[in-house]
């Protein structure tokens, strides 16, 4: 048994494949998972960086990206178990369809964690209580003031968010953070991830870069600054590769694995074996880059 960590989930065409992207493919009935199998026993938690609502404030093309009606996403969501609401995609089409979206999750049975309603949650399992908050850090370009999810908290804020996950034996950071298509963590990023262990947090899963990066141990907790993408359709290589992390709460101590993914020609997932990636997209190797980026590459943003 096992709580499962896996990248970027978008279950519908983006601003790049509108017309023939995965939400295209859901429509033709095609399913995503075909090659993917969960395990009943594990618990499996994503971050979902796309819209799944009747309804947008957009117009033209724009209001056919990073949206699906529910109706042809609802089969593929009991895939995961929890998902990560805390994104830079998410207020696309308007809070009224967020707020929709957070309704299909919890018709549908789907706990929610990152939204104002739910910024934290908690969940039993392999005997323990296990604790999450979510978050973003990037901009939001739909929303001066982003409300409905939980967005840049000050540090009273994240104090606030390990306060109520008080009584949870570990507690975990989904944190949305980064720079798209760069495959190491920046030295701002690196700082942060410190502090947020140092306020309570046993675990941060970060998100947001498309990639896969490296993870390092920090005061006795692991720090995964990407897991990359795990079902997206974008057409660079390096976007491709992703990995699914696997906590084992069972021991004293928590034991970490993982599962190499490689996104087929639709973005759809399949585990492959380790001597199947490339060696530049895997931990061993992505892990010596955590030290080597001494300035922050959004200085110049």
């Amino acid at each position: 048994m096992s709580i499962n960590f896996v990248g970027d989930v978008c279950l519908t065409d983006a601003f790049f494949d509108v017309g023939c992207g995965i939400g295209r493919s859901l429509k033709k009935g095609r399913n995503p998972f075909a090659n993917f199998k969960r395990s009943p026993q594990d618990l499996y938690v994503a971050n979902l960086e796309c819209v799944l609502a009747n309804q947008t404030i957009q117009s033209n093309i724009f209001a056919k990206q990073f949206i699906l009606e529910p109706e042809f996403a609802i089969p593929h969501l009991d895939v995961f178990d929890l998902y990560s609401l805390a994104n830079n995609h998410v207020l696309e089409h308007g809070e009224p369809a967020y707020l929709e979206m957070c309704q299909v999750l919890n018709a549908n049975q789907r706990a929610i964690v990152g939204s104002h309603e739910s910024p934290t949650q908690t969940v039993s399992h392999q005997g323990k209580t296990i604790g999450f908050a979510a978050w973003s850090l990037r901009n939001d370009e739909f929303s001066d003031a982003p409300t409905a999810y939980v967005f840049r908290p000050c540090e009273a804020d994240i104090n606030l968010m390990v306060d109520a996950l008080d009584e949870c034996e570990f507690k975990i950071a989904l944190v949305h953070w980064g720079e798209e298509f760069i495959q190491y963590p920046n030295s701002e990023q690196r700082d942060y991830a410190k502090g947020i262990i140092d306020a309570g947090f046993n675990l941060i899963i970060g998100h947001h870069s498309h990639t896969l990066q490296g993870y390092e141990e920090y005061n006795g907790a692991r720090i995964y600054y990407s897991l990359g993408n795990f079902l997206f359709n974008i057409a660079y290589l390096k976007t491709q590769y992703s990995a699914i992390v696997k906590l084992d709460l069972s021991k004293n101590q928590p034991v970490y694995t993982h599962d190499y993914i490689k996104l087929d020609q639709f973005g759809f997932p399949n585990i492959i074996n380790g001597d199947a990636i490339p060696t530049e997209y895997t931990f061993e190797y992505l892990n010596q880059n955590n030290s080597t980026n001494k300035e922050s590459y959004l200085s110049a943003a």
